[in-house]
C-alpha cells in the first residue's frame, strides 16, 4: 500500500472492512466450537453447499446453513428495498437421504423437511445482528425432530489510531447427525472474538485478537477454550503481503485433559490479479496435555484459500487445513486435515450451477495414559446444486449429494446419499 492509503480515509475505510469480514469469520468459527468456521456469506444461487462433513459438523446437510452476517456493501444490497434496515428471508428444503447414521452403526434412510426463517439487522453503519432458527422434521421416528438456533453480533469502532472489531455468537443445535459422534447430539457453542488493528507505518500494520470458544455437548465433553493470535504485516507491494505470528491459549476440558498451545505461524497474501488471489498460512503448533506426564503434540499447522474467476460467469476456488482440537471424547483430540474446492458457473443465462467436493482424514490421538484412542476417519463428500432465480430475489434450486466416511471403527463407517430441493426469498 502506499502512503497516502495509510494517511486517508479510504485505507482506513479499507482496513475496517477487511476486519469487519474478519470479525465475521471469527465469530462464525465459534459456532463450531473448535472446529473450523464456514463462511458466513450467503452464498450466490448455485453455490454448492460449503459445509463440508468435518469433526462437529452435519454428515451431510444442505439443510444447515449459518448465521448470513451483511457484508459491508450494505447500501448496494437494500438500493431499492422498501426495508433498509433489515433482511429478511425464509428457506424451505426437502430431501431424501438414504444412510444417515441414527446411532454408531445404524444408518437409517429418511425424507427431511426443513424450514429456515432468518434476519439481519442493522443497528448503526458498523453494527449488525443475525438470527436463523432452523425447524427440521424426519419421517423417520429413529430421528428426533428439532430446532436449532444460530444467532450472531458483529461491529466495531476506531479509537486513538486503532480499528477493534467486535463478534459475538451463539448456537444451540440438537437435530443434525455429527460424523465425529455418530448420532444426533445435543450442543450448544458460544463464540467470543476481539479484534485490533493498526497501521505502524505505509508498509507494516498489526493485528491482534482474542477469542474465547465454549461448547457443551449432551454425553459427550465440555470444551472451553481462550486463545490470543497476533499478526505483523509487511506490504511488499500494492498486491503482496507476508508476515510473521504468534498464537497461544489454554483449553480446559470436563471430563478430560487440559491442554495448553502455542502456534509459531506465517502468513501470505497475493492479489496476483483483479479475478485472482491466494492466501496461505501455515507453521508449528506445540500442545501441553496437563498432568499427564505424556510428551508434547508436535505437529504442523496450515490453511490455504485459492479464489480464482476464470471467466465472467465461471469461479473455482480451492482450500486446505490441518488442525488440532480437543474431541468429543473425553481424554482425546483430532488431528484433522481438509482438502476441498467448488466451482460455480451460470448456464443458459438463468441457472447456477454449484459443485463442490472434498476429502478430509480425522485421527484420534490420546490425551492421557491408558488411554487407546486408535481411531482414524476418511471422508469423501461432493454436493451438485442446479438453480434460478424468480421474482428478483427467489431462489429455487435442486441438489445431490454423497457423503462417504470409512472409519476403522466399523460403527461409525457409512455411505449417505442425499437429493431434494430447495426454494428461498430474501426481502
Amino acid at each position: 500500500m502506499n502512503s497516502s492509503h495509510v494517511s486517508g480515509s479510504g485505507y482506513w475505510a479499507r482496513l475496517r472492512k477487511r476486519f469487519r469480514a474478519m470479525g465475521v469469520l471469527t465469530a462464525v468459527a465459534g459456532l463450531g466450537g473448535a472446529a473450523q468456521g464456514a463462511s458466513p456469506v450467503e452464498q450466490a444461487p448455485g453455490a454448492a453447499t460449503m459445509l463440508s462433513p468435518t469433526l462437529g459438523t452435519p454428515s451431510l446437510s444442505p439443510d444447515f446453513q449459518p448465521p448470513s452476517l451483511p457484508s459491508a456493501d450494505w447500501e448496494e444490497q437494500t438500493a431499492g428495498r422498501w426495508l433498509r434496515w433489515a433482511h429478511l428471508r425464509v428457506r424451505y428444503s426437502l430431501s431424501y437421504s438414504d444412510g444417515t447414521l441414527a446411532g454408531p452403526g445404524q444408518p437409517a434412510s429418511t425424507i427431511t423437511q426443513t424450514v429456515s426463517p432468518g434476519i439481519n439487522l442493522r443497528l448503526s453503519d458498523r453494527w449488525f445482528v443475525s438470527y436463523s432458527p432452523s425447524i427440521t422434521f424426519y419421517s423417520n421416528d429413529r430421528f428426533r425432530d428439532g430446532v436449532d438456533h444460530l444467532v450472531a453480533l458483529n461491529g466495531g469502532f476506531d479509537w486513538a489510531g486503532w480499528y477493534f472489531g467486535v463478534g459475538q455468537t451463539g448456537s444451540w443445535m440438537s437435530s443434525k447427525t455429527l460424523v465425529e459422534t455418530g448420532t444426533q447430539t445435543d450442543q450448544q457453542s458460544y463464540g467470543t472474538s476481539l479484534s485490533a488493528a493498526r497501521a505502524l507505518s505505509t508498509k507494516v500494520s498489526l493485528d491482534l485478537g482474542l477469542q474465547q470458544n465454549i461448547r457443551l455437548a449432551a454425553n459427550y465433553t465440555d470444551v472451553w477454550s481462550w486463545s490470543a493470535q497476533n499478526w505483523l504485516n509487511y506490504q511488499a507491494a500494492p498486491r503482496f503481503s507476508y508476515g510473521p505470528g504468534v498464537s497461544f491459549g489454554y483449553t480446559m476440558v470436563d471430563p478430560g485433559t487440559d491442554m495448553t498451545f502455542e502456534q509459531f505461524l506465517g502468513r501470505v497474501s497475493w492479489q496476483a490479479t483483479d479475478k485472482l488471489s491466494l492466501s496461505v498460512n501455515g507453521g508449528v503448533e506445540i500442545r501441553q496435555l496437563l498432568d499427564t506426564g505424556l510428551s508434547d503434540l508436535v505437529n504442523p499447522i496450515f490453511g490455504a484459500s485459492l479464489q480464482w474467476q476464470v471467466f465472467e460467469f465461471t469461479t473455482l476456488s480451492f482450500h486446505a487445513d490441518h488442525s488440532v482440537n480437543a474431541s468429543y471424547y473425553s481424554d482425546q483430540v483430532t488431528q484433522n486435515t481438509t482438502l476441498g474446492g467448488s466451482l460455480n458457473q451460470r448456464l443458459l443465462k438463468k441457472l447456477n450451477l454449484g459443485v463442490s467436493a472434498g476429502y478430509r482424514t480425522g485421527d484420534y490421538l490420546a490425551a492421557a495414559a491408558g488411554v487407546g484412542a486408535v481411531r482414524r476417519d476418511e471422508t469423501f463428500y461432493y454436493n451438485i446444486r442446479l438453480s434460478t432465480r424468480f421474482l428478483k430475489d427467489g431462489t429455487l434450486g435442486a441438489f445431490y449429494g454423497r457423503t462417504e466416511n470409512l472409519s476403522n471403527d466399523n460403527a461409525y463407517s457409512f455411505g449417505d446419499n442425499r437429493v431434494g430441493f430447495d426454494i428461498g426469498y430474501r426481502w
